[in-house]
């Protein structure tokens, strides 16, 4: 006969089963993060939630706080940049830059490129900041924005 050392004990928590060490999201919200004594059988939680850019759901069979599968960068202006992680740019390149592109040709998704690229003041028609147009989107990206008014 085998015994089973103490460390090794799990925790029951609400009719669930948790191994030792173990850490685990309560609440429909996630509002509490668990984590499981093995040696006393104890679970204990304490107050938590998920940050701004995650969401309280299942994911491949796992509960808890998972990042949001959307994100937005935009750009404009005189010309500003905001990117995906919520950080700012402002800068006055004449370059062709890349704001979205798929990465990763084994994630499933359509394959898609949006570019971006600043123009010279001295282009621009009247007084305003420079022109800003996107250059290219392929399917499903049926719809992208183009300006070139300098508005």
């Amino acid at each position: 006969m085998c015994c089973v050392p103490p460390t090794s004990c799990g925790c029951y928590h609400e009719g669930r089963y948790w191994q030792s060490g173990q850490q685990f999201w309560d609440g429909e919200e996630c509002q509490s993060l668990c984590s499981c004594n093995g040696v006393t059988g104890v679970v204990s939680c304490v107050p938590h939630s998920c940050g701004p850019d995650e969401a309280c759901r299942v994911v491949d069979g796992e509960f808890g706080c998972h990042p949001n599968p959307h994100g937005t960068c935009s750009a404009s202006g005189d010309p500003h940049y905001l990117t995906f992680d919520g950080k700012t740019y402002d800068f006055q390149g004449t370059c062709r830059y890349v704001l979205a592109e798929v990465c990763n040709s084994s994630s499933g998704l359509h394959q898609f490129s949006v570019e971006a690229k600043n123009e010279e003041r001295s282009k621009c028609v009247g007084k305003g900041p420079p022109r800003f147009s996107s250059q290219r989107a392929a399917p499903p990206c049926a719809a992208f924005i183009k300006n070139t008014s300098g508005r």
